[in-house]
């Protein structure tokens, strides 16, 4: 072998030009090999050489791309092959050539022993043994992985099935996002904006499916503008008919990621919060707007047919726009009606616009997020796409990292705060019932913990008892006021809707920090003023309600729905003896059949006995003795001033409240939220929360 092999070196050394008499081969050698695999296997071949004393920087790489790379290493003249090096992350702290401190690995690596004293660093806790090591531990760099915008164009089938029958996608990297075509060792070579159309005779889905299955070197994260609604359901059923078994996390219908190795599949919607036509002129893209196209035109059948005009009106669904909306697409319709149309052709136009629109916003979006969250913890700024699928988990993320003081919000125990082992729901509910029934003392998990016998617990414990937080989510609040109703000339079916206040409470609104105590108490009490609620925090508690009350405001969970009753039996009736008791006129049932089981927050507590409820029994309170007001804003709240002529750059501002530094950046990107200087003082003056500058002479 070692015979063959030396044959062979010899005999590619004599098409080389190089002589075989050297000891020692270096760079300028590895070009005259280059130039004969260039001549004799065009495109195929590229040589990428290292050098044990230079580390992980190529010594020599042809400029142009090639199919296939060999990677070859110099020691001391002597060359060797390599058939691969993975990613430094990739390396396990157990790796002989990586450094345990700075985390670089390689040639010359982990990193030696310098005279002196050793670096001490206090936020790592760790020394280190030499400046560089120090320094490199302190860099941080952005994580680098491939983004793909993509659309999907569907014609609806005779049964009202939507099929896809064309898909643009557009990809890019972090590395060369800024800098278009940029040879890079993640995005491949070919074109960065591809089309699969129906009209061509293939799948669109299916090839779709496999180009972005194919790429295998780096992460990938693709999203769709309302892809969770919709074009992520076509994927994972694509996925699905090729046998693939991807990763789903989804709430009811909306798909938030799938994911499939390296493969990262979101919406961008949800980052966004914004419709793609409004994208240009929110994020100031400085690219053409959403085109106009007919939907309802888009069937296979119409491909290749030529008209001489634009399709009729109504396909473009006109009834869905808004009346500004109309009115502009109704003077475009009439300047471009006789412009020839062929469904191919448009088709591509629009979908590829589409991509086009939402590749530059998920760029500009990163930047912006980038921008506003550098600092010197974290220079290169926070990276949006990467860590998240939602707007609120991006703040939350942020918030987390740079906002929330160390031990001020406590981490809620798997057993919860009370319990610290497995327990079974059921059991419990059991032994409790057996207590009842016999007027005995049984111990468990619930009320003192399990006894062991021989090392061994008995097995009488109940599931994660962090029941009484549950309790307390009550998610959005939507319910209907009546379950039934029909509408005539005198009657309306009409909704009330209510305004979101998350953000100025989240603001202003002091939050519960350090450990609950916990009070267990089980006994009636009667409380019908907010002076008599004796704790702050999660109750536990029996209420009546008010007889007649227009909106109610305590909420409970039955039967998986959310509602706002007066009378707890009455909300348990199933939806059909609502529809056929729609005739009744009153609640029949006495105080204790109306009564509410549920767990409550203090605050909500007290604004319901200010409304007439009463609080018969109480069981059991998380009672927190400390809340801070700061957690959102910061420790300042006066003294922000933004002035009106702000520039809009995008630099990161000095708040050190996460409310007020996303505020104070939206209005420096699109203006202050009300049209008048006088509406703008009063506004602001009346939430407190930005004192705009005096206007300057």
């Amino acid at each position: 072998m070692e015979n063959k092999q030396r044959e062979q070196a010899l005999e590619l050394m004599g098409k080389t030009g190089i002589a075989g008499t050297g000891r020692s081969f270096g760079v300028e050698h590895l070009e005259g090999v280059q130039a004969f695999w260039d001549k004799e296997y065009p495109d195929m071949f590229r040589i990428v050489a290292f050098d044990t004393k230079r580390g992980l920087k190529p010594v020599f790489k042809s400029e142009n791309v090639r199919k296939y790379e060999v990677c070859v290493i110099s020691d001391n003249g002597h060359w060797d092959g390599m058939k691969s090096v993975s990613r430094p992350e990739r390396h396990t702290i157990e790796c002989r050539e990586r450094c345990k401190n700075c985390c670089r690995m390689g040639f010359g690596y982990p990193c030696k022993k310098e005279s002196g004293p050793d670096l001490h660093c206090d936020a790592c806790n760790k020394d280190f043994y030499s400046e560089g090591c120090f320094e490199e531990h302190k860099k941080k760099t952005l994580p680098k992985y491939r983004i793909v915008a993509y659309d999907m164009e569907t014609a609806a089938s005779e049964e009202r099935e939507h099929i896809p029958n064309l898909i643009s996608a557009a990809h890019t990297c972090t590395d060369c996002c800024e800098e278009k075509n940029k040879e890079c060792d993640i995005c491949v070579p070919g074109p960065r904006l591809i089309t699969w159309s129906a009209a061509d005779g293939i799948d669109p889905l299916s090839e779709f499916i496999d180009w972005i299955l194919g790429f295998k070197n780096a992460d990938t994260i693709a999203f769709a503008q309302y892809g969770g609604r919709y074009d992520s359901h076509f994927v994972l059923t694509g996925l699905v008919e090729k046998g693939y078994a991807p990763e789903v996390s989804m709430a009811d219908l909306k798909i938030y990621q799938i994911q499939m190795g390296k493969l990262y599949i979101r919406d961008f919607w949800m980052l966004s919060q914004n419709k793609l036509a409004d994208l240009p002129k929110t994020l100031e893209l400085g690219i053409p707007a959403k085109l106009y196209f007919p939907h309802k035109y888009n069937k296979n059948e119409n491909f290749g047919k030529k008209l001489s005009h634009i399709p009729p009106f109504e396909d473009y669904c006109p009834g869905t726009m808004t009346e500004e909306g109309y009115g502009k697409f109704a003077t475009w319709y009439e300047e471009n009606k006789n412009t020839e149309f062929e469904l191919g052709q448009q088709l591509k136009v629009y979908c590829e616009n589409d991509v086009e629109i939402l590749m530059a916003a998920i760029l500009k979006f990163r930047r912006l997020f980038l921008d506003i969250t550098k600092d010197d913890q974290t220079p290169q700024g926070f990276d949006i796409l990467k860590h998240n699928m939602t707007i609120a988990s991006a703040v939350m993320s942020v918030f987390r990292a740079k906002f929330l003081k160390g031990r001020h919000i406590p981490i809620i125990p798997e057993g919860g705060f009370e319990k610290a082992e497995n327990q079974s729901k059921i059991a419990v509910k059991y032994f409790e019932w057996l207590s009842y029934r016999d007027g005995v003392k049984v111990r468990h998990a619930g009320n003192g913990g399990e006894v062991e016998f021989g090392g061994m617990k008995v097995d009488c414990v109940i599931g994660a008892q962090k029941k009484i937080i549950e309790d307390a989510y009550s998610g959005g609040r939507t319910m209907p006021f009546c379950l039934f109703a029909e509408a005539s000339e005198n009657v309306e079916i009409a909704m009330f809707d209510i305004i979101s206040l998350y953000p100025s409470v989240n603001y202003d609104t002091p939050y519960p920090v350090g450990i609950p105590k916990i009070v267990k108490r089980d006994e009636d009490v009667l409380w019908t003023e907010p002076e008599d609620v004796p704790y702050d925090g999660l109750l536990k508690v029996k209420v009546i309600s008010p007889k007649s009350l227009m909106y109610p405001l305590l909420p409970v969970h039955v039967g998986g729905r959310l509602l706002f009753p007066l009378c707890g039996t009455c909300g348990k009736k199933e939806k059909k003896e609502f529809v056929l008791a729609k005739d009744e006129k009153k609640c029949a049932h006495n105080e204790e059949e109306r009564a509410l089981l549920g767990t409550f927050t203090s605050i909500e507590l007290r604004k319901a006995l200010e409304l007439g409820y009463k609080v018969t029994h109480f069981y059991r309170a998380y009672h927190f003795e400390e809340f801070d007001n700061q957690l959102f804003k910061g420790p300042k709240r006066d003294g922000r001033v933004i002035s009106q002529d702000v520039s809009k750059n995008y630099e990161p501002v000095q708040q050190k409240g996460i409310i007020d530094r996303l505020i104070q950046t939206n209005i420096a990107a699109f203006g202050h939220p009300c049209g008048s200087r006088t509406r703008k003082m009063e506004r602001f003056q009346m939430t407190s929360i930005i004192t705009p500058a005096p206007t300057r002479r």
